[in-house]
């Protein structure tokens, strides 16, 4: 993630700031904004499950950190989703299957992520590995 954007997000937080946008198969442009750690943004996806993320870079290795793989696999769930539904009051939930292989140990996983938007507001409230929009 650009560093200004990130720093943006922690002195001062702005919760407005967009830190990036990506195209989403269905509700066009979808922005990730900072929003706050009780609500929606990259504050709230930190906040939350930053752990989830971080722990399957250390399973799997890779050398990202942990946003950058979090922006990864949320931009490929919104532009190339296996399925989205509808998570209510004005909110969509997208995914995509997305494979995960430990060279060094032969270790798998296919991940079920799940990314959160608000179709009004067209950003990001959350974002984790699993769940597979439950």
């Amino acid at each position: 993630m650009n560093f200004f954007d990130w720093a943006s997000c922690k002195n001062p937080n702005d919760p407005n700031h967009v830190i990036t946008s990506w195209g989403s198969k269905y509700h066009g442009n979808i922005a990730l904004e900072c929003g706050s750690a009780t609500s929606s943004g990259y504050n709230h996806i930190k906040s939350r499950h930053e752990k989830e993320w971080a722990d399957l870079i250390k399973r799997f290795g890779g050398g990202s950190s942990w946003d950058d793989f979090m922006a990864y696999v949320s931009k490929s769930s919104l532009s190339s989703p296996s399925a989205i539904y509808g998570a209510g009051f004005g909110k969509t939930c997208y995914t995509t299957p997305v494979n995960m292989i430990n060279h060094k140990n032969g270790d798998k996983v296919t991940l079920k992520p799940t990314v959160v938007i608000s179709t009004n507001n067209k950003r990001v409230i959350t974002s984790y590995p699993g769940g597979g929009c439950r």
